[in-house]
């Protein structure tokens, strides 16, 4: 994700959380640092492509970091 997000010139944290938008999925960053949240806001200013989401989906390795998944 380093790598991807550098290309697009935004934080892994920034690509993350536009991902999971695009995909309809509510979320709520936390932050108690103003530097963290306006990071967090900056994902309203691009879009991720087609290939782009294609390529994220393809990071899954279908297990969970929970492990009772």
């Amino acid at each position: 994700m380093g790598a991807f997000s550098a290309y697009i010139d935004k934080s892994p944290a920034q690509v993350a959380i536009r991902f999971l938008l695009q995909q309809g999925i509510i979320i709520i960053p936390k932050s108690m640092h103003p530097e963290h949240m306006k990071t967090s806001i900056g994902v309203f200013d691009f879009e991720l492509m087609a290939k782009e989401m294609k390529a994220i989906r393809a990071l899954d390795e279908d297990r969970s970091l929970f492990g009772w998944w």
